[in-house]
């Protein structure tokens, strides 16, 4: 009767809970509550078992209970039957509403796409679930011994099968719960691309592959099997010990406990051993470990938990066929793990360590148990039968003879590996350093092109033809020098934004070929700003899905000289963007402001719909969903990772796409000897901004495990050279894959490097590291780098742990067909230690400072600020651009631009700063200063002070200084002049510059 009274108040305490959870919430917690559901979620295969299993779970209890109280009072059954039954309804509606949600909108809008998800998932999810819950042998059920216990009165606590009526449909439940817990679609997509295990491969990459893509899940649902193993022996032990209370148990009964104890206590042994037997060498920035002399240790424990499981296999069973069933079972696992542990293990020392653990512990465990179990039998304890006391015994044994095993282990590893670990680590641990080397080579994704760049102690200026010569040969790189960076642009850009429901949205650097010269541009969309709309609006849904279902418009403008571009295209409208975008009814199309939406839509398929996550509806028209740029990607390809900064392409009809980077990114911490994360550009996709078409492409890359998988499974991705050209005109590197990319790039690029040590060497000693600075961000922009104008992505860094701030190298890669995504490393001169050095960006704002005409100009502009720190390479030298604003939060103004000197280390060439009013003149400038250190023979470190050394003498009363000025202003006005077309004005400004050219080399054969 208690029993009836707990299950009676335990419904209805979960009927009342779900009620309150229903009804007690706002609608805005609900909608809150949903999506966070639906985050949980890696994809629909998973939703809809979970659903499934809601319902089929209430539907189980609910004909079990009736099974049950079938022949009991009828008053209860009403009671416990209405808060079933409307369970059963509340999990009818959720899987009813998952089916709209994760099917119907989906199947329409993306096709073979989500079909091909959706097997993949299936796959994947009904493997691991067969992994975790299938029951190969046994009935015996934790859950059917509680049932049993309740529907009636047992004669027995001993384990007995359960009936094929309660074992067949609560193994489909188990199963179905798996593939809801489980399902993974890198698992799918691995066995539906053809591979399988491998675990006796000696070819590092597929077993690497199988490691990585499905280790961590195949050993989560390992785990789970090994946890309801030790669960179901616990509970057998319980059943065995509660019958000792009834009667004496036989000596097959009690062997039968110490075996299940040994089987339990041998798995977690097993676990704890695995997890790390090939010495997983911990986070990523430790980057030698323990290797050899703990893999030893790690091998006696494994040797002692199969030695633990076959000892428990020998006494476990109460029939001969039971005992036979468990002693084959665990001869079979023993012969298995001995041969893995052979074949994987470096050399014969540390396998001898399984072999002493495998041998030690029966030795061990027979020794105590003789001790133990006549000291059991002499206590007199009437309480306590002596089933039990010899069962506390042998389990005393098995935990002691382990604790002498864990002991032995850590003992003979630092007393016969560790001292010669320490002695020459290098040569004992060798192979396996080279193994990890190689490994993380492989994660990293190494394939780079190495070269030096090698300065010139002195540099070549002696006179001011040189520097207008080196001026002129250099005028296409100083016209890609970019004066304008993003927060300076955006604080630009605010006020062309115009309306309260429009906000700008995030700036992109871009470039594009106008007039047969390529440019690069700033482009931020207008999104709408929902919060505007919705704040205290009495019309919150008529103003969201009626009128305002999309913004308007780009602002772009010049990166170089920040003018506002205006283009055939800055005027389309937005229905798909990165912002705040939603899902509408669309049914009054000319009810919108600014537009009428061309693009598809879907028409749901269910009479029922919860088109919106904000609200239930009972409204069928037509829907335009998944109008979110990255919901969308998510459901393409919900098991890749995305990269978070989409950009803006432009066809050569004016149409306007988002291109977004989607890759694979994996911290690999359960594969041995690997700390580099597993990161590749896999695939990029376009999305119209105003239809929401999508297209599809494939990358070439370095990838060995995952692209080939993807492409037999998805055979309607097309490679990037069948993109559209104007497309392959825009490509853009993702940033945060190549981040990544480098922090590991910077450590494993030994591998491959032509280093003065051996990699090996300079892995362990921690030689030729980089670390990206502080102060460094990737940048995208246009170079010269390569004997050509191209838009590559470029990162800086410096030597790892060094105190001066220099850099070492630079990481770039190539955005342009055929060439896309190759990767140089760039390294700087080799006498980076000695003469000569190159500043890293954090030293250019002292440099800056420290210069007279920088810092007055700083004291006496109200807002002075300056940008970005660009560094490019002209000629045999490189330099920083820095532009200086003035301004507020409403608006900027480029005023100046610095040119820093990269290169110090000579007496003459220290700490030159050019200052002046465009990136020419203030290269000039440096060059100006160089020449007069020559000139004087000291370091003259201002531009003034250069002046006073070089305009020494004059010509007709003019000062060299002021013919300069002269200069400066003709060629700003040929540029006019060119602008507007006016060639014949244009040639007369040539001219007269020339004519002031003669007259300052006049000066300059008088300087002394």
């Amino acid at each position: 009767m208690k029993m009836r009274k707990r299950g009676i108040m335990i419904l209805v305490g979960l009927f009342l809970s779900v009620v309150s959870l229903c009804t007690g919430q706002s609608i805005q917690e609900r909608i809150e509550a949903q999506q966070e559901l639906i985050q949980l979620y890696s994809n629909h295969f998973s939703e809809l078992c979970g659903s499934l299993f809601l319902v089929l779970l209430f539907v189980f209890i609910l004909i079990f209970y009736w099974l049950r109280k079938k022949d009991g009072p009828a008053q209860q059954r009403p009671i416990i039957y209405g808060i079933l039954f409307i369970l059963i309804l509340l999990s009818l509606v959720n899987l009813w509403g998952t089916l709209n949600w994760a099917w119907d909108l989906p199947s329409q809008y993306f096709n073979q796409f989500y079909w091909t998800n959706m097997k993949i998932a299936a796959v994947g999810g009904i493997i691991l679930s067969l992994i975790a819950f299938l029951p190969l042998f046994s009935r015996e059920s934790v859950v059917y011994t509680i049932y049993i216990s309740l529907i009636k009165k047992r004669s027995s606590y001993l384990p007995q099968p359960a009936s094929l009526p309660f074992f067949i449909p609560w193994t489909l439940l188990k199963l179905l719960f798996g593939m809801w817990l489980y399902s993974n679609m890198l698992v799918g997509l691995w066995v539906l691309g053809g591979n399988g295990l491998t675990l006796f491969s000696r070819d590092v990459t597929p077993l690497f592959g199988q490691l990585l893509v499905i280790g961590p899940s195949v050993a989560g649902a390992l785990a789970m099997r090994m946890f309801i193993y030790c669960v179901h022996h616990l509970a057998g032990i319980v059943q065995y010990l509660a019958e000792s209370y009834r009667r004496i148990l036989s000596n097959d009964e009690y062997e039968t406990i110490w075996g299940k104890v040994m089987k339990i206590f041998g798995v977690i042994l097993i676990f704890m051993s695995a997890s790390s037997l090939f010495g997983i060498t911990g986070q990523y920035e430790h980057l030698v470990g323990p290797y050899r002399h703990d893999l030893f240790s790690y091998m006696v424990r494994f040797g002692a938990g199969i030695s633990c499981m076959l000892v428990g296999g020998f006494l476990i069973g109460d029939t001969r066929r039971q005992k036979t069933y468990h002693m084959a079972s665990a001869l079979i696992f023993t012969v298995i793990a001995t041969a893995l542990a052979g074949y994987y293990s470096p050399d014969m020392r540390v396998l001898l360590g399984f072999f002493i653990g495998l041998v030690a512990f029966p030795f061990l465990y027979r020794i105590f148990w003789k001790e133990l179990i006549p000291r059991a039998r002499a206590l007199t304890m009437p309480r306590i039968t002596e089933p039990v006391r010899l069962t506390g015994a042998s389990t005393a044994a098995v935990m002691v003879a382990i604790v002498f095993i864990l002991i032995a282990g850590s003992i003979g590893s630092n007393l016969w590996l560790k001292p010669q670990h320490r002695k020459d680590p290098l040569s004992i641990n060798a192979d396996l350093i080279s193994l990890e080397l190689e490994l993380n080579a492989l994660s990293a994704g190494l394939d780079f092109d190495e070269s030096y760049w090698e300065f010139p102690s002195q540099s070549e200026i002696d006179s001011l033809e040189d520097i207008e010569a080196l001026t002129a040969e250099n005028e296409g790189t100083f016209s890609i020098v970019r004066l304008w960076d993003s927060p300076h642009t955006k604080i630009r850009f605010k006020p062309s934004v115009g309306l309260r429901w429009m906000e700008m949205g995030d700036t992109d650097i871009v470039r594009f070929t106008v007039d047969n010269s390529l440019r690069q541009f700033w482009i931020s969309p207008k999104n709408l700003n929902l919060e505007e709309i919705l704040e205290g609006s009495e019309n919150a849904w008529y103003n969201q899905h009626k009128v305002y279902t999309h913004s308007v418009g780009y602002i772009v403008a010049d990166a170089q000289t920040g003018k506002f571009e205006t283009m055939p295209w800055t005027d389309k409208n937005i229905y798909f963007g990165e912002g705040m975008y939603r899902d509408f009814i669309y049914d009054f199309q000319g009810h919108e402001l600014q537009g009428e939406y061309q693009g598809p839509t879907v028409k749901p398929r269910l009479p029922l719909r919860n088109v919106f996550t904000q609200e239930l509806t009972f409204y069928t028209g037509d829907v335009v969903a998944y109008t979110n740029i990255f919901d969308r990607a998510s459901e393409l390809f919900p098991w890749l990772y995305m990269d978070p900064d989409p950009y803006i392409c432009v066809s050569d009809e004016g149409d306007v796409w988002y291109s977004m980077d989607l890759g694979v990114y994996i911290t690999p911490s359960k594969v041995p000897l690997v700390k580099a994360p597993y990161v590749r550009p896999l695939l990029k996709l376009l999305i119209n901004t105003e239809t929401g078409e999508y297209q599809v492409y494939y990358s070439e890359s370095n990838d060995r495990i995952l692209l080939p998988l993807l492409l037999k499974v998805y055979p309607d991705i097309l490679p990037l050279s069948d993109a559209p050209s104007w497309y392959q005109e825009q490509l853009r590197y993702p940033e945060v894959f190549m981040e990544t990319q480098v922090r590991a790039m910077n450590v494993y690029h030994v591998h491959l490097s032509a280093y003065e040590k051996s990699n090996v060497s300079a892995y362990v000693h921690e030689e030729d590291f980089f670390e990206i600075p502080s102060e460094e961000d990737l940048r995208h922009l246009l170079q010269t780098f390569f004997g050509r104008e191209e838009f590559v992505s470029m990162i800086t860094v410096e030597f790892s742990g060094k105190k001066v701030p220099n850099i070492a190298a630079i990481w770039v890669v190539e955005n342009d067909i055929p060439t896309y995504g190759k990767v140089h490393l760039i390294r700087m001169p080799s006498q980076a230690y000695e003469d000569l050095r190159v500043i890293g960006t954090s030293v250019v704002p002292n440099s800056l400072t420290a210069d007279e005409e920088v810092s007055y100009w700083n004291r006496t502009h109200e807002g002075a600020d300056f940008g970005n720190i660009l560094l490019y390479k002209i000629e045999d030298r490189v330099y920083y651009f820095v532009p200086f604003y003035t301004g507020s939060e409403k608006t900027v103004t480029l005023q100046k631009v610095a040119c820093v000197m990269g290169i110090t280390g000579s007496e003459t060439e220290s700490r030159k700063v050019g200052f002046g009013d465009d990136a020419v003149t203030a290269f000039r400038n440096v060059q100006l200063e160089i020449l007069a250190s020559k000139v004087s023979g000291r370091d003259i470190g201002t531009y003034s002070e250069a002046m006073e050394i070089l305009a020494g003498a004059t010509v007709q009363g003019e000062s060299m200084a002021d013919i300069l000025s002269q200069m400066d202003w003709l060629l700003e006005q040929r540029e006019a002049a060119l602008a507007e077309g006016d060639e014949v004005a244009a040639a007369e400004f040539l001219e007269e510059f020339f004519e002031l050219f003669k007259k300052l080399l006049g000066i300059t054969e008088q300087t002394p």
